[in-house]
């Protein structure tokens, strides 16, 4: 019965993670969308953490929306 429990958490952490990637990637998709509409080229170096990673890739996008604005 506990190879039923470790397993379960196994498979949480493990889907938990994919997620993080997937919003990753579709942020990074994003960004390059962004980043071609306005001419920006842009070379990033993400953080180590993935919660990093998400919010500076968030200013990036934040940062080319407003140049798209103006």
């Amino acid at each position: 019965m506990n190879w039923i429990i470790g397993k379960k958490k196994y498979l949480e952490k493990t889907h938990k993670e994919y997620l993080t990637k997937q919003k990753i990637s579709n942020l990074e998709f994003a960004l390059d969308y962004l980043c071609r509409a306005v001419n920006r080229d842009v070379f990033i170096i993400p953080p180590e953490k993935e919660k990093d990673h998400i919010e500076y890739l968030k200013k990036e996008i934040e940062k080319t929306l407003k140049m798209l604005k103006s």
